[in-house]
């Protein structure tokens, strides 16, 4: 959770992104979840445009596999 004033300048979508790339090439996950609160359209938006499915009203997935 970042504070408010941190809010709209991208460090989030910085963060999450640098994390996925983490996630899939040096753990070598398969998917990575996010529990996203139903009324944060702003993050639903981060995580959409970051290539992540909504499975619920508040959970996100994305999945980590290589395409050959």
């Amino acid at each position: 959770m970042l504070k408010s004033a941190c809010w709209g300048r991208g460090y989030m979508k910085e963060a999450v992104s640098i994390l996925a790339i983490y996630a899939k090439d040096d753990l070598k996950l398969k998917e990575l979840t996010a529990d996203v609160h139903s009324e944060n359209e702003r993050a639903q938006r981060m995580f959409a445009n970051l290539g992540f499915r909504r499975d619920s009203p508040e959970l996100w997935r994305l999945g980590l596999t290589s395409q050959s």
